[in-house]
């Protein structure tokens, strides 16, 4: 079983063309959550048209795009392939797509909130593997292993952090209590 947080690439990957692709791939993913709705689409639509239309996009890019758009599952297992690759920073930028793209039609869904838990879960992961100390940014965290208590997923979590979600059906799970 993969870790929440898989190990990220050791030389971040800069390039803003892959760093639009992984955008991309969480939108999707936060769109297909529930079924995908046609608001979504043409926002998912314009996003691509604007990787596709930039003439230094490296050719590798635009198989991976197929592959992301082929993909009918888009789990976060898949997504997170992407974003392990991706300089950290880059991840809390992406709030504001994924909100609006979950909040595009209708408000957002339960599987949307899901989908959105699980990413927020991610990113506090990654984050808190660069804030331990003596890390350097480049720490390991102190993976402890879980059995999830409504799906009953093994879930690998740093145990610096208090909650961790299920990336499988959202459930939040505390890790420890933290004293007021």
């Amino acid at each position: 079983m993969d870790n929440l947080v898989s190990r990220p690439a050791l030389t971040p990957i800069k390039d803003p063309s892959y760093v639009q692709l992984v955008r991309i791939a969480l939108c999707y993913y936060i769109a297909k959550a529930d079924q995908i709705q046609p608001e979504e689409q043409a926002k998912i639509d314009a996003m691509c048209e604007d990787l596709l239309n930039n003439p230094e996009m490296n050719s590798d890019y635009r198989t991976e795009l197929r592959m992301i758009l082929a993909d009918r599952g888009t789990s976060f297992n898949n997504v997170r392939r992407y974003l392990n690759r991706i300089d950290p920073s880059d991840l809390e930028a992406f709030w504001k797509d994924v909100n609006e793209m979950a909040e595009i039609s209708d408000g957002i869904s339960d599987n949307e909130r899901k989908a959105l838990l699980v990413y927020e879960s991610y990113v506090n992961e990654r984050m808190a593997a660069l804030r331990m100390p003596g890390s350097k940014g480049s720490g390991k965290p102190n993976i402890i292993s879980l059995t999830c208590k409504r799906c009953s997923a093994v879930l690998d979590v740093n145990a610096n952090l208090s909650t961790a979600f299920c990336p499988y059906c959202g459930t939040k799970h505390i890790i420890y209590e933290e004293k007021q």
